[in-house]
């Protein structure tokens, strides 16, 4: 489990002189550690690990480099467990690669540095958050009375919607002439949906 560091070749050579000792002939061994972790669904997307955000992502890539020297890939367990064994002390870098589909929210650039003492285990957590969808219906009501009735089953073609969070719009979109619209690939947050009403509605 160990390994020379100094000589890295684990000889050194001595050269005795008569009535006088060789001293400080010494060698320096390392012993390896690990880089450990996991991928973690990001629940809510705030980029904050909260203690719900216990949920793992199997079957990401993830890389373990050293300056630009790539010095293991492996791919997260069912459990979204990943590791690194028998690595050299020294500075790393760990970097995921995103599952179609999600987005990493910290770190938000899929790096994370770290680094290895003899014997020791460093850590590096994931979290990534799944886009999904908001979709809905622009209907006319029949009378008026600003009441869901089973009548009011008429869509109005032709709307815009904006899906805007905060101050900021996010996407905007047209109904179907079903009244249908529908926004993809949103994150998770909190949204407000805002139609702006055809002329003579």
């Amino acid at each position: 489990g160990y390994s020379s560091t100094l000589p890295v070749n684990n000889t050194l050579a001595a050269t005795l002189v008569s009535g006088t000792a060789s001293t400080d002939n010494n060698f320096y061994d390392t012993q390896p550690g690990t880089v450990r972790g996991s991928v973690l669904v990001d629940l809510n997307g705030d980029g904050v690990a909260d203690a719900i955000d216990t949920n793992g992502i199997a079957g990401v890539t993830v890389t373990l480099n050293q300056g630009s020297t790539t010095i293991g890939t492996t791919a997260t367990d069912v459990q979204g467990g990943y590791s690194f064994t028998n690595v050299m002390p020294g500075n790393y870098t760990v970097v995921e690669i995103d599952l179609a589909g999600y987005s990493s929210t910290l770190p938000t650039d899929n790096n994370d540095a770290v680094t290895v003492t003899a014997g020791s285990t460093a850590t590096a957590l994931f979290y990534d958050t799944q886009k999904t969808a908001i979709s809905g219906n622009v209907r006319l009501d029949l009378n008026g009375d600003g009441v869901v009735e089973a009548a009011d089953t008429n869509g109005i073609g032709g709307v815009s919607v904006q899906l805007k969070s905060g101050s900021n719009v996010v996407a905007t979109t047209t109904t179907s002439a079903s009244g249908a619209y529908s926004f993809t690939n949103v994150l998770p947050g909190a949204y407000t949906i805002v139609e702006t009403d055809l002329a003579g509605y």
